[in-house]
């Protein structure tokens, strides 16, 4: 059931961040583009599956399997598989065997 407010609006409560994409996709899902950040995007997805949005919750998923994003225990950032994370966070320059990197799965 639909929540209303006193005048019988319909009221969403979700977060108003993600709202925005959500909108987007709906006003043009053909020029709607996946953000690249995959925090953003797991995000994302909880809300498309929300408002049963199947089309966007599919360019989600394939934006999500295109990634391949590891995860710095110690400064707690994320970076590609591919890039070199001396350069994406310079607290670890010369300290590459100091770092613990964990593999993320994104589901």
């Amino acid at each position: 059931p639909l929540k209303r407010d006193v005048s019988e609006s319909v009221f969403i409560d979700r977060d108003g961040n993600h709202f925005g994409h959500v909108l987007n996709y709906l006003r043009d899902q053909a020029a709607w583009t996946p953000p690249s950040n995959p925090d953003m995007l797991a995000a994302l997805r909880n809300e498309a599956r929300y408002f049963i949005l199947p089309g966007m919750e599919s360019q989600i998923e394939a934006a999500l399997s295109g990634m391949r994003q590891h995860f710095c225990v110690q400064c707690q950032k994320y970076f590609k598989a591919e890039d070199n994370h001396t350069k994406a966070c310079a607290k670890h320059t010369g300290k590459i065997s100091e770092l613990v990197i964990e593999e993320t799965v994104t589901t």
